[in-house]
């Protein structure tokens, strides 16, 4: 028999060899594993994430509270909201892999800012209504004397520093389109999206001037509002089932796909090893050469054009934060036409593009 706790047992073995012999062999290898797994030399090269989805914003806090912080408190975070909150793929087909960028920060953001009261605002003989349904969300109808000539319930906000436009859905083909009318944040009034660019307002009674910038967004505004972005055009070109990894910039849209990254850094050593090291699953722009961090940034407040804009419109633009966006776009000039894209080909001999620029050639 065992004569006491800490004495010796029948055998000589000590009795706290016995009962936590067992415990401490599991914790040294346990930390062997550890220490083995984060020496790996496997685990810290270089990835190819192209095809990688996202994982989300949301996934980044637990180790990068301070950031994800800064991020939850940013413009970005807020570039594109649902209307209404759980209520998206009810008013058309959108898919969406994470909503980590919802809800209200300390600045009170939380999707819709203007009131959606019923106002209106009158331009160029058409008027806009800006009010919602019997279920609550809101919706944007515009008539010409007794004419409804647009309507569309809302689907997403886009914006909500200087002004917030608003996006919805105008058919069951998937179609997304910014709408005509925004909301000025600072003076809280309604505007029409002519006024928001440097060109003639148009003529009173024109349905072409008034919808100017009524714009499909599936194939234009889903790329620079939102992380990792595929159009999705459907086989028969009838419509879109449009894809993007989150809502607004998220964390990934700067740093790409992550999912790689939290899979390599569950281990903890492996994390504490890494502190002020280069990490071949992720990208950190401020490690970045000037040009490379610069189009970190230049892929969405650039000029350009996609190279291979098919391939894009399928499976969206491929780029990862640290190559060389050239690979996958080109600046945009006054000059620039697009061979074989109606409106945009320059047959006509205009410049399609001569708008986005002032005469010296500025952006």
């Amino acid at each position: 028999m065992a004569a006491s706790l800490g004495g010796a047992t029948s055998r000589g073995w000590p009795a706290t060899v016995l009962l936590f012999g067992p415990a401490l062999a599991w914790s040294l290898a346990a930390a062997l594993g550890l220490v083995w797994t984060a020496g790996d030399s496997r685990a810290w090269e270089s990835l190819d994430r192209h095809g990688h989805p996202v994982a989300g914003s949301a996934r980044c806090e637990a180790c990068h509270a301070q950031a994800h912080d800064s991020w939850r408190r940013s413009w970005h975070r807020t570039m594109t909201q649902e209307a209404t909150p759980g209520e998206l793929a009810g008013l058309g087909p959108l898919t969406v892999a994470s909503t980590a960028g919802q809800g209200e920060d300390d600045r009170g953001q939380d999707g819709v800012l203007a009131p959606f009261a019923g106002e209106t605002l009158d331009y160029l003989g058409f008027r806009a209504t800006m009010d919602r349904d019997d279920h609550g969300r809101p919706r944007i109808t515009v008539t010409r004397e007794s004419e409804v000539v647009l309507a569309a319930t809302v689907a997403l906000t886009v914006g909500s520093h200087r002004y917030q436009q608003y996006v919805g859905f105008m058919s069951r083909e998937g179609e997304l389109w910014r709408l005509p009318v925004a909301w000025h944040r600072a003076e809280r009034r309604w505007i029409h999206m002519n006024g928001a660019f440097v060109e003639p307002e148009g003529e009173t009674g024109s349905l072409a001037d008034y919808q100017r910038h009524l714009s499909r967004a599936n194939d234009n505004c889903i790329f620079c509002h939102n992380t990792q972005p595929v159009p999705g055009p459907t086989a028969d070109g009838l419509g879109f089932a449009s894809e993007v990894g989150e809502l607004g910039i998220g964390c990934e849209a700067c740093h790409g796909p992550a999912q790689a990254h939290v899979a390599r850094h569950r281990n903890p050593l492996r994390r504490l090893l890494a502190r002020g090291e280069g990490d071949g699953s992720i990208t950190h722009p401020g490690r970045l050469d000037p040009a490379r961090e610069s189009a970190v940034c230049g892929r969405c407040h650039g000029q350009r054009i996609g190279r291979d804009i098919a391939a894009i419109l399928r499976e969206g633009d491929d780029f990862i934060p640290g190559e060389d966006l050239a690979r996958v776009s080109r600046p945009i000039f006054a000059d620039t036409v697009i061979p074989g894209v109606s409106g945009l080909d320059g047959r006509d001999g205009s410049q399609p593009f001569a708008a986005r620029f002032w005469p010296d050639g500025t952006p």
